[in-house]
């Protein structure tokens, strides 16, 4: 009888380690989240860092998982267009990070991991420039940006022509 109160004991204490060594959001939504990254046009070189350093680099359209609790910097060039640069940011924290009010430990692990954080948008949509030509004028671009049967964001980009003026 001993023996046996020992073993579901044991049991029991490896349940609650496992089940402490990850928070609430680590269990539910990962550490990690899928952010896409598309540009007109496409093909793009695309490069992700945080703090610096270079966390992953593609061509557009790209989608790549981040860990989250961190900030990026996605920088998009493609030759004869104007570089973009645009931040990824964690925004606020995940609806599974409130089930950490039942545990401090569970929060702690959350916030170290990060996976209490979500980024403010997992999406970037970006319409390059063409660079200035060689006689100083600057193409200019008509963009629109409109939700799809999914509700993802898509874009439509136009080059706009100079027209007369009919003065």
């Amino acid at each position: 009888m001993t023996r046996r109160l020992i073993v579901h004991a044991s049991q029991l204490l490896a349940i609650y380690i496992l089940i402490a060594s990850s928070g609430c959001a680590t269990m539910f939504v990962g550490t990690s989240e899928q952010v896409s990254v598309s540009s007109y046009p496409s093909h793009a070189k695309v490069e992700i860092k945080t703090g610096g350093a270079l966390v992953e680099q593609g061509h557009t359209p790209l989608s790549v998982k981040l860990r989250k609790g961190k900030d990026y910097v996605v920088t998009i060039s493609l030759e004869g267009y104007e570089t973009k640069t645009v931040g990824i940011v964690k925004g606020g924290t995940s609806k599974a990070a409130l089930l950490n009010l039942l545990s401090v430990p569970f929060w702690i692990i959350d916030y170290a991991t990060g996976a209490m954080f979500k980024f403010e948008s997992n999406t970037i949509n970006v319409s390059l420039q063409e660079s200035t030509s060689q006689d100083g004028t600057t193409a200019i671009y008509a963009v629109l940006t409109f939700p799809d049967e999914d509700g993802e964001q898509k874009s439509v980009t136009t080059k706009m022509e100079p027209v007369e003026n009919f003065d």
